[in-house]
């Protein structure tokens, strides 16, 4: 089943499912590839869309779940009845070496029907250049014909694929119900290699600065500032560590 549900949400995105050949490496990019598209699509302006993780119960609260199957036979309308949204976007992908190859559907709960089978077979880092073009083609077949200044917007986090898959794995692992002592460290290993391999991704230094802020919350300033700098020494541009710098200061009275 799915999880999550906002009524202001026009277009929900899903975990695509998997090949069998990709379902012990590509899991959590199969996760969160629909989390990235569905921000692009709402940060840009271009749709309101949002993502949800397919769940089971587990002994410790709730699992995530990927599962092997083609596009075609996802129970589109079921999830979309649980999300009480207006489209859904799912499919099938593969991460068999070298490449990627993606097999997409959105659906209307209004029509009734999928409206756009969007696909993608290539290079990783064509794949990732090609999101502007999956998000466009989505927001299109909803609201029609989008502004230049949406377009100009609609950019992906990252063009380094290294980058993008540490990036998953620090959303996948900070985003987990059931967090063990070690879930910090877990999560902020990815976002220092997200950063390595991008110093600009944006996206990886806000995971990392809200755990920071989290320890400041808890009054662990010390720890707090041992993170901003940590994070710093791999974005010392980034608008977000620099904020997490700046309410360090004033919790110390600086």
């Amino acid at each position: 089943m799915s999880a999550g549900a906002d009524p202001g949400v026009v277009c929900w995105c899903i975990p695509l499912n998997l090949t069998e050949n990709s379902l012990h490496a590509g899991s959590v990019l199969a996760r969160r590839i629909p989390q990235v598209l569905a921000r692009m699509l709402s940060d840009s302006g271009a749709v309101q869309a949002d993502w949800a993780p397919l769940v089971v119960d587990v002994e410790e609260g709730l699992g995530y779940v990927v599962t092997v199957a083609t596009a075609d036979e996802t129970e589109s309308r079921e999830h979309l009845a649980d999300l009480a949204g207006d489209y859904l976007l799912f499919g099938q992908i593969d991460f068999a070496e070298p490449g990627v190859w993606l097999d997409a559907r959105l659906f209307s709960r209004r029509r009734d029907e999928v409206q756009l089978y969007p696909g993608y077979s290539g290079s990783r880092i064509g794949f990732l250049q090609w999101l502007p073009e999956w998000a466009r083609e989505v927001a299109e077949t909803i609201r029609g014909p989008l502004p230049p200044e949406v377009l100009q917007r609609l950019i992906p986090p990252t063009e380094s694929w290294s980058a993008f898959r540490s990036l998953c794995h620090a959303l996948d692992d900070y985003g987990r119900e059931v967090r063990d002592p070690q879930w910090e460290t877990r999560v902020l290993g990815h976002v220092y290699a997200a950063l390595e391999a991008d110093p600009a991704l944006e996206w990886a230094a806000e995971v990392g600065a809200r755990i920071a802020t989290g320890c400041l919350a808890a009054g662990e300033l010390e720890h707090a500032a041992d993170l901003a700098e940590e994070l710093a020494r791999r974005a010392a541009a980034s608008p977000t560590v620099d904020a997490l710098h700046e309410a360090v200061r004033r919790r110390f009275g600086g």
